[in-house]
C-alpha cells in the first residue's frame, strides 16, 4: 500500500462581509471509502475557531463571513481505493463573492493505496 498526494488546492476565497454564510461541502466521489476533516483558524499555529468532519454530499456551514474573515480554512480528505484505483474529491464553498467549485482526480497504483487531498483557503475581501 502506498500513500499518494493529490495536487494541492491553495486559495482566496473572497468574501461579500455582510453575514453570508459561507458553507463547505465535499463530495467523494466513485463510492471509495474516506475520512474528512476541516479547521478554520487565524494562522497556521492559532487554535481552531472551527473543526469537524466531513461527510461526502453534505454541507457544513462555517459561519457568517465577517466572522471567517482573515481567517484560514484547511480541508483533508484521505481517500482508500477500495472500489478501483480511481478517486476523486471535489471541493464547493458558496456564500462567498463567487462560489468556488473543484474536483480533483487521481488514480492510484494499486487497490489499497491511499490518496490524500488537500484544499486551503484564505478568507478574504477581494
Amino acid at each position: 500500500m502506498a500513500i499518494i498526494p493529490a495536487p494541492l488546492l491553495n486559495q482566496k476565497y473572497p468574501l461579500h462581509l455582510d453575514d453570508r454564510e459561507i458553507t463547505l461541502t465535499v463530495l467523494v466521489g466513485n463510492g471509495q471509502m474516506y475520512e474528512g476533516r476541516y479547521h478554520v483558524r487565524p494562522n497556521l499555529k492559532s487554535p481552531d475557531t472551527r473543526n469537524g468532519t466531513l461527510e461526502s454530499g453534505i454541507p457544513v456551514s462555517l459561519g457568517k463571513d465577517t466572522e471567517l474573515y482573515g481567517q484560514r480554512l484547511s480541508v483533508l480528505v484521505t481517500v482508500a481505493t477500495v472500489t478501483g484505483k480511481d478517486t476523486q474529491a471535489q471541493f464547493m464553498l458558496s456564500g462567498g463573492q463567487n462560489d468556488f467549485n473543484a474536483t480533483l482526480k487521481v488514480e492510484a497504483g494499486n487497490k489499497g493505496d491511499t490518496v490524500v487531498y488537500e484544499a486551503y483557503f484564505r478568507f478574504t475581501k477581494s
